[in-house]
């Protein structure tokens, strides 16, 4: 039987328990019965860890069995001029060394800087921090204003709401789109947001009550290869300042973005569960050339439709045999 993928999460002292709720929540759910990820938690101070606000959680502390799992959460920091300790530091650098896993949600970000592993790295943490952050760490890449980073191995949030699509990206590439995005509709979320959406929604103002929500809903569940800006400010009955601003109040990003996202998201839902040979995967998912299609993949996911179709199968069937 094939090992279950492990995740270990670190709890330091007081960590926020609203952080780690959402990350050990989302990766305790169950797909169609079966258990995606093992979870150990672990520290460094206690074998008994206590959250903010006070509840008590059990950690490991004999860390023999954490160094063989296949990825580390550090789920918030509670100081941010405090280092980790440097037993906990050699542990990141020695999981970044082998190629694993590494997950700094929020101001966890700060542990991975601190372990010295986002040098050269694109990353991000919560906005109040940005200003702190550039300045503690100046050889780190710091993307502000987006909801998540994934540098090679190494993915970072900004806060609370995006951990969870943080996370759910992170279930995107370990199992497959169509894993995710199922657990995406139990939570509610109607779709992934990616990483480079905006921390910043308002959503006071302005009141949409106009035909926009329902005309791109309508879309998500079929993307159409002609769909422009012209024809959504058509059937939506607004303006193109309209449309733009309250696009953006609605979904967090442009057009552009979240109309190559809605395509890219049918496609790996069709190459997970259909036989469609890859032409009829691009067609149905609103690309008119395979040629653009497969360069489109390739340039968000590195890998060709043929190879993630071949692995998300692989590990849906590893799944199954847990």
């Amino acid at each position: 039987m094939s090992k279950l993928f492990t995740v270990a999460i670190y709890l330091p002292d007081k960590v926020n328990l609203y952080h780690y709720a959402i990350i050990s929540s989302l990766l305790s759910t169950k797909f169609e019965g079966r258990t995606l990820f093992s979870l150990l938690r672990f520290s460094d101070k206690s074998p008994v860890v206590t959250t903010d606000p006070d509840v008590q959680i059990t950690a490991l502390t004999d860390w023999k069995e954490i160094q063989t799992a296949d990825a580390i959460v550090v789920p918030s920091w509670t100081d941010l001029d405090v280092p980790p300790s440097p037993q906990l530091q050699e542990l990141i650098r020695s999981f970044n060394k082998e190629n694993k896993w590494l997950i700094g949600a929020c101001f966890g970000a700060y542990a991975l800087a601190y372990s010295g592993v986002l040098n050269g790295k694109n990353c991000c943490t919560h906005w109040s921090a940005e200003e702190d952050f550039s300045k503690e760490f100046p050889y780190c890449s710091l993307k502000k204003n987006v909801i998540y980073v994934q540098d090679d191995n190494i993915l970072t949030s900004a806060g609370a709401s995006a951990t969870v699509d943080c996370i759910l990206h992170f279930i995107r590439i370990i199992y497959s789109a169509t894993v995710a995005n199922k657990l995406a509709k139990i939570l509610a979320i109607p779709l992934i947001r990616e990483g480079a959406q905006d921390q910043f929604l308002d959503y006071a103002k302005p009141k949409i009550v106009n035909a926009l929500p329902a005309l791109i809903k309508f879309m998500e569940q079929k993307p159409p290869s002609d769909l422009t800006v012209d024809v959504m400010m058509q059937k939506s009955f607004l303006s193109r300042r309209s449309f733009t601003r309250k696009f953006k109040a609605l979904t967090g990003t442009t057009f552009e973005v979240w109309y190559r996202k809605i395509r890219l998201r049918t496609a790996c839902e069709l190459l997970e569960t259909t036989e469609l040979p890859i032409e009829t995967v691009a067609e149905r998912s609103g690309y008119k050339s395979p040629i653009s299609f497969r360069q489109q993949f390739k340039q968000q996911f590195n890998s060709t439709p043929s190879e993630w179709r071949k692995a998300k199968r692989r590990q849906l069937l590893v799944s199954d045999l847990q």
